[in-house]
């Protein structure tokens, strides 16, 4: 079954996922609320398919079967030691937008929220992207 990860970026040169990742439950329903969103600005919750994220030096595309643990504590590191980046994932992370875009999407999202009258589990879902982000950080979806 797929999960779905929000997760703050606490750094992007090296890639570290912060430790306050979450789950993200919600199925078909939060599909919907991601589509919304993409009606703002298509990159506003940026989605990853985690497997693409590690560098495997034994393979031919992009990604690795094995890496990281989204459920294990502390921050998640692409710096080499732990983790190599792909180069598929530091692409997808030169792509991400600014804090700044990101949190204005979100300020745009919140009020279509209001005028559309978006159900309480979409408000709350945008209320906790904002807290991720904290107004200092990116967040995105990873595809587990």
């Amino acid at each position: 079954m797929v999960q779905y990860w929000l997760a703050p970026v606490q750094s992007e040169d090296p890639l570290i996922l912060a430790a306050d990742r979450r789950l993200i439950e919600g199925g078909s329903r939060w599909e919907l609320f991601r589509n919304k969103l993409h009606l703002i600005h298509p990159w506003l919750l940026p989605m990853v398919k985690a497997f693409i994220l590690p560098a495997d030096p034994d393979a031919e595309a992009c990604g690795s079967e094995t890496g990281p643990v989204y459920t294990a504590p502390g921050p998640v590191c692409f710096d080499g030691v732990n983790f190599a980046l792909s180069d598929c994932g530091r692409a997808f992370v030169n792509r991400l937008p600014s804090v700044s875009e990101q949190q204005n999407g979100f300020a745009k999202a919140a009020a279509a929220a209001l005028q559309e009258q978006w159900p309480d589990e979409e408000r709350g879902w945008l209320e906790e992207l904002s807290q991720l982000s904290g107004g200092q950080r990116k967040v995105i979806q990873l595809r587990v």
